[in-house]
């Protein structure tokens, strides 16, 4: 039995280690209380607690020990999963694989920054508005525009910091042809999770237009994002290390910002091919028959 690692699950009842505003790992250490109490399964004290005695059960049960290896999307869950209890050498990291959407690296650059995902304060939502607001007053009429597309507990935050604001567009849920467009004309993609992303596909799509990524030092995260390569990082959940990361890519100007997304979209197909992948969990699956 081989088991996929996207969340913190069989550990966490939420699958996230995220509740009251914050990440909190004591269930990875065998505490899932502090979560039960923060509702942080759907905001449902009942549900959560329910979810968290069966995976007590389960883990009673020796089910963990009939897992016969682990495949984590990054170093980083991987290192976590031994943390919890994991024996090391039964857990293995394959990264997702990619395949490109795009025809190339885009060029194009309508002057905005682009968040696209869930609206959930564990993305970081409400500190990107809070750092448009520094921008704005740092930089005035010369701020660049953001423009925010996903849908979720946040919306009405979002809705409202996009009327306050002249340069914040809330674009609401996207897909296909319309987020192809957004993607292809953003200056850079920002993926400013405060939660431990274990992988974050945000910057896969970024990197397949060929744009750079701001991230938060999170998670998954810094293992496709390189500082001054493909992007910048920032400290989670800080607006002032946000705001000071791209005010560094905007100074780099346009050509240096079209060679960082050349160099995400060559990390890309080096390290993301689907043919890559099959051959990596093959030798994984033979290696544990073995």
């Amino acid at each position: 039995m081989i088991q996929y690692i996207h969340n913190f699950r069989p550990f966490s009842p939420s699958g996230t280690l995220w509740h009251g505003g914050r990440v909190r790992d004591e269930a990875l250490h065998g505490n899932p209380w502090p979560e039960v109490i923060g509702r942080s399964w759907e905001r449902s004290l009942t549900k959560t607690a329910l979810l968290a005695f069966q995976l007590h059960r389960l883990k009673a049960s020796g089910w963990l020990d009939k897992v016969d290896h682990w495949i984590a999307v990054s170093d980083f869950m991987r290192g976590k999963f031994i943390e919890a209890g994991i024996p090391e050498h039964k857990v293995s990291t394959l990264r997702h694989c990619w395949t490109p959407k795009s025809n190339g690296v885009s060029t194009m650059d309508d002057g905005y920054y682009l968040f696209l995902g869930r609206l959930v304060p564990e993305k970081g939502v409400g500190m990107l508005l809070d750092t448009w607001r520094r921008l704005e007053k740092l930089l005035g009429a010369a701020c660049p525009r953001l423009v925010i597309a996903g849908t979720g507990p946040e919306e009405a935050k979002v809705i409202a910091g996009a009327n306050a604001s002249q340069r914040i567009e809330f674009a609401g849920f996207v897909s296909g042809e319309a987020k192809s467009r957004l993607l292809n004309g953003c200056r850079a993609v920002l993926a400013p999770s405060i939660w431990w992303e274990p992988l974050g596909l945000i910057v896969y799509e970024a990197y397949d237009y060929g744009k750079p990524v701001i991230a938060a030092r999170s998670g998954g995260l810094v293992e496709t994002v390189c500082e001054g390569e493909g992007g910048f990082l920032h400290i989670p959940g800080d607006s002032d290390s946000m705001v000071e990361a791209i005010l560094k890519l905007e100074e780099t100007g346009h050509a240096g910002r079209v060679a960082m997304g050349t160099t995400g979209r060559k990390w890309l197909l080096q390290n993301a091919s689907p043919e890559a992948w099959k051959k990596s969990f093959s030798e994984i699956v033979e290696s544990v028959r073995r």
